[in-house]
């Protein structure tokens, strides 16, 4: 359900010539590539800055989370939204009002596609079948791949969906930031581990225990990011004399991340447990992944050195998993939050949902 929601101090009437002053923001459909969404809306923005009379401007966004995000802090006062996000959206900002809504979506209907394997035949009734079954939603901020199937499923066997499947699936949206929290144990190395497993080709991962090759240098550590995109003689080339582009290359990656450079041909096993750890970082932006998962990437630096790393890792990454102890770290600079307890998932949430109490009970023994 795709709605546009207008924030109530923008409708109201009389606005005055300060309010007028400002310039009124708007974003729309999320998508990754910016370009697309800059075709398309930019001449939204001119035709309602004719239409207005007031100065107009199109923010991109990358997901729907995001648009809401921007929603609640004022960063956009009009924004599409999906019939999730457009309920969060005005629950976050009160007095905010959907304007219009597509013509199409009241037409919607659920289907449940089920493998031949599983036995189920096309009927008009809720399929019974389906309890016991492996099942997997669409992504969670989705109305139709998550919110209307999930009421359904509800309504019908009045039970959680932990009880009518064995198993209920993550699923991640490309460019979304998840924060995998929960105490240790709880099960978020094993999600991440089988991630990289599922994505192995488009994604880099910074491992809990680093996997760094300690005999060699720093350089060399980050240059493996890379490795598999050369021959191999020049890598073999490359270990004994290192291409001057290779260095330049691995020093543009190490200087944001405050690695000192008379450390880059330094044995990275005679480095501090900070300066290795953002070794394993720089390998893995050196990679240049769409995909970026990351276990505990922070854990052995100090919280100036956190945020520089996180601020590395989302600037140069579209989609980050992220395992992290520091709550507030991860809703700084997540957008969603998934909470693991005992190896199971027992929340997945908007970050904009939450505050840092509403993880306290993660925490807690017992």
């Amino acid at each position: 359900m795709k709605k546009i929601v207008l924030a109530a101090l923008l409708i109201v009437a009389g606005l005055g010539s300060e309010v007028m002053a400002e310039p009124f923001v708007f974003t729309a459909i999320p998508d990754q590539d910016e370009t697309r969404l800059r075709a398309r809306f930019d001449k939204v923005a001119d035709y309602l800055q004719d239409k207005l009379g007031v100065e107009v401007q199109y923010v991109p966004v990358k997901s729907y989370a995001a648009a809401v995000t921007a929603f609640r802090n004022n960063q956009v006062q009009l924004a599409w939204f999906g019939g999730l996000s457009g309920v969060q959206a005005r629950l976050l900002v009160p007095g905010s009002e959907a304007i219009a809504q597509g013509y199409e979506d009241q037409f919607f209907e659920t289907y449940f596609i089920a493998h031949e394997s599983t036995g189920l035949q096309a009927a008009k009734v809720f399929p019974d079948g389906i309890k016991g079954k492996t099942f997997t939603f669409g992504s969670k901020g989705s109305t139709s791949g998550r919110l209307m199937p999930e009421f359904y499923i509800r309504e019908h066997f009045q039970e959680a969906l932990d009880d009518v499947f064995k198993n209920v699936s993550l699923n991640i949206n490309l460019g979304e930031r998840l924060a995998l929290v929960g105490k240790s144990g709880a099960g978020k190395s094993t999600l991440l581990k089988l991630l990289y497993e599922q994505r192995r080709g488009d994604a880099a991962i910074i491992p809990q225990e680093l996997g760094l090759v300690r005999p060699l240098s720093l350089f060399h550590n980050v240059y493996m990011g890379r490795v598999h995109h050369h021959p191999t003689w020049y890598n073999l080339v490359n270990l004994v004399r290192p291409w001057r582009r290779e260095v330049d290359a691995v020093r543009r990656v190490v200087e944001p991340l405050e690695l000192d450079e008379d450390k880059l041909f330094e044995p990275v096993g005679q480095l501090s447990g900070g300066q290795q750890q953002r070794t394993a970082v720089a390998r893995a932006m050196h990679q240049r992944s769409g995909i970026l998962l990351g276990d505990e990437p922070v854990s052995s630096v100090d919280e100036h050195q956190s945020r520089v790393v996180l601020e590395n890792l989302t600037a140069a990454h579209a989609t980050l998993v992220l395992s992290l102890h520091d709550v507030d770290l991860a809703m700084t600079y997540c957008d969603r939050m998934v909470g693991l307890q005992n190896g199971r998932i027992i929340f997945d949430r908007a970050t904009a949902e939450l505050g840092s109490a509403d993880l306290e009970f993660l925490y807690q023994k017992g």
